[in-house]
């Protein structure tokens, strides 16, 4: 009988972070498919192909980010910045989520930040391997 049991907790202690690993998965695909896909699925009618929101969202994300390294819309995305950093509520959470991404992604691969105190805004432009 205990055998039975170790196996059976075993077995779920597997099963289980496979299960939310895909639902994670499911979601956040469903999620930033529907982004853009809630647009462009009247468009397209019965052409419609599941993924094509999340590509298109992705695409503009990249098309953002290489605006962003440009000198007039960096320009623009560094006022931006400023005036949502003056904005009482949007303030504190526009910090929690800049800060966030900024912890993931910037200081522990080039171990300074974009926003250091030398220069308020700097945008990265990758190396190539």
């Amino acid at each position: 009988m205990k055998t039975i049991l170790k196996n059976f907790i075993n077995g779920v202690l597997t099963i289980v972070p496979i299960l939310v690993a895909g639902f994670v998965i499911y979601k956040s695909f469903t999620f930033l498919d529907s982004i853009l896909g809630n647009l462009l699925r009247p468009l397209f009618k019965e052409d419609y192909i599941p993924g094509i929101g999340l590509l298109v969202t992705l695409i503009l994300i990249t098309l953002l980010g290489w605006l962003s390294t440009q000198f007039v819309t960096g320009k623009i995305i560094k006022l931006i910045d400023r005036l949502l950093e003056k904005i009482p509520i949007v303030k504190t959470i526009y910090s929690v989520v800049k800060d966030t991404v900024h912890s993931f992604l910037f200081e522990g691969c080039y171990g300074h930040s974009p926003w250091d105190s030398n220069e308020k805004y700097r945008f990265y432009h990758f190396r190539k391997s």
